[in-house]
């Protein structure tokens, strides 16, 4: 399966998002959507992210790139 086939079964189409989001996509490669998640369940990942946080103290982030005063975490998937 190609990207615009696994894109089209997912509903996603040419209008799914305005003009603005797509230029920040393809500058910056991410743009904020606010709204996808409830905020239910963006407490909880907030909350899982601050517990690795706190879990991998000085090390947060090492396997990439460290920076002062970015919280960053690698390897989530995993």
């Amino acid at each position: 399966m190609d990207m615009a086939t696994a894109l089209a079964d997912l509903g996603v189409a040419a209008g799914s998002i305005d003009g603005e989001t797509r230029s920040r996509l393809d500058q910056d490669g991410y743009a904020p959507l606010p709204g996808v998640l409830p905020a239910a369940q963006l407490a909880v990942i907030r909350a899982r992210l601050g517990e690795l946080l706190a879990a991998e103290g000085d090390r947060a982030g090492l396997e990439v790139h460290q920076e002062e005063g970015t919280d960053r975490l690698a390897d989530l998937v995993n």
